[in-house]
């Protein structure tokens, strides 16, 4: 899994929701699903900054989270 489309969704199967529902829990809420950007890594988490691309991955241990709005050009 490499491209941001392919990030954005492998976080919507795991959300189980789609682009949409993902895009609007996250403009309503002060926290966005993420996901790491590295092409070798899926971690996923449910608690990032709404407008983050450089969040921390527990996998990687690197700034590499973007959240969902990002990774869906949003933002």
């Amino acid at each position: 899994m490499s491209t941001q489309q392919d990030k954005l969704d492998a976080l919507c199967d795991y959300l189980e929701m789609d682009v949409a529902e993902a895009l609007e829990a996250a403009a309503f809420d002060g926290v966005a699903a993420g996901a790491c950007t590295r092409p070798d890594c899926d971690f996923v988490t449910e608690e990032i900054e709404p407008d983050s691309r450089d969040g921390w991955c527990d996998d990687c241990r690197a700034n590499t989270v973007a959240s969902v709005m990002v990774l869906a050009g949003v933002l």
